[in-house]
């Protein structure tokens, strides 16, 4: 889709569908240590990691302590040995200060850790963006409920499943990209319709969601170029490796706060043309080819798309300026992903999910919270939010 500005000089570009989904499909989980815990026992556990933050701090001094002991009893045997030996005795010592300085810059990281205090917790992170999911799926079923009113008959015909739409082609392109990919959300393996509410509600849904993760989640900003876009997260996933949170977090907050200056006379343009071109060529092309050239959106409709848009805009850049001592990252699996209960939630919790069964579409973006340790290690995440996502059991 157009998406407006893409800041290279005045120069605006298309987005097509295929790219955003290619973008999907190339999704690789990165390098983690993922913990699934329930709300209570997840939101203990960012509670306590000051008090854990502390422990480890002092568990440092002790080591550096001991350590200081054996760098003097080293330093005092290498006068003490013959000459054949001090060398071995002199490597020993280099070993020992390079430990020392290690764990001393360890120290420093966690006592400048200790020293930070966010202003929002993570709770209050996710139930924002519980929200935003919130006016996404209500927006999406009204929606589909004002057309199914207004569109849903051809004369004495009624559309009653996916497979009555007018531009069946059409409609696999936009969702999909091609014609030639699995369709599941259109059609079951045994090649029945789904029911067209259903259909309507679930197609919506993945659509917002998909344009919403690809142009302002998944950047670093969304204004940025792909290749300005691609340069700094890359740089900035080398920063969450080697430095700990602290430095990492400033360092992504001073980074997105000096776009964001650049940017600043062309957000709301942007904004504005992110919206018309995801009007005008991903839902009306869609809704067109479902139920014919006479449907139209609301002005509430297009209000209220608006407000989502901009909604998901200013969360992004909460969590990228406001927060230091955590990320937060909005997630979107392909369709065809094999269910995963780690980090995936069923739409309806009465079905008893299927190890490794495909997904058809994801109904809601999931939140994942995130802690750089630094030091070559992988980040920490924690799934503040599962992804909700469809399977072809919801319509047995």
């Amino acid at each position: 889709m157009s998406c407006g500005l893409e800041q290279s000089g005045s120069s605006s570009r298309k987005v097509k569908v295929m790219e955003v989904q290619n973008g999907l499909d190339d999704f690789q989980p990165m390098d983690t240590m993922i913990l699934v815990m329930d709300p209570s026992k997840r939101d203990k556990y960012w509670e306590n990691r000051d008090e854990k933050m502390t422990t480890r701090l002092n568990d440092t001094v002790h080591q550096l302590q001991e350590l200081e002991r054996r760098l003097k009893s080293l330093e005092a045997m290498q006068e003490q040995v013959s000459p054949q030996d001090r060398p071995k005795v002199q490597r020993e010592i280099e070993v020992t200060q390079n430990i020392i300085r290690h764990s001393r810059a360890n120290s420093v990281l966690m006592r400048s850790h200790l020293q930070v205090n966010d202003e929002l917790e993570p709770g209050e992170i996710a139930s924002a963006f519980r929200s935003i999911n919130k006016d996404i799926d209500n927006l999406c079923r009204d929606i589909s409920e004002d057309l199914a009113k207004s569109y849903g008959s051809r004369g004495s015909v009624k559309l009653s499943s996916s497979l009555d739409v007018r531009d069946m082609l059409a409609v696999q392109k936009i969702l999909y990209g091609s014609t030639g990919v699995p369709s599941a959300l259109i059609e079951s393996f045994a090649g029945k319709g789904r029911p067209i509410d259903e259909f309507m509600d679930f197609s919506l849904m993945y659509l917002l969601n998909r344009e919403l993760h690809h142009h302002i989640f998944r950047p670093f900003h969304p204004l940025m170029t792909r290749e300005q876009d691609e340069t700094i997260s890359q740089t900035y996933q080398g920063v969450r490796r080697q430095d700990a949170q602290v430095i990492s977090g400033r360092w992504r907050i001073s980074t997105f706060q000096a776009h964001q200056s650049k940017f600043a006379q062309s957000i709301q343009q942007w904004l504005d043309a992110f919206r018309s071109g995801l009007t005008k060529e991903i839902l009306m092309p869609f809704l067109v080819a479902v139920y014919g050239n006479a449907v139209r959106l609301s002005h509430r409709h297009e209000q209220g798309l608006a407000s989502i848009i901009s909604k998901a805009y200013r969360w992004n850049q909460m969590v990228k300026t406001d927060v230091i001592l955590l990320d937060f990252q909005p997630i979107m699996f392909p369709n065809g992903t094999r269910y995963d209960p780690t980090s995936m939630r069923l739409l309806d919790p009465k079905i008893a999910p299927v190890p490794a069964e495909p997904i058809i579409s994801t109904v809601s973006l999931g939140l994942q919270s995130s802690e750089a340790e630094g030091g070559g290690h992988p980040v920490r995440r924690v799934w503040q939010e599962r992804v909700m996502v469809l399977t072809n059991d919801y319509f047995e």
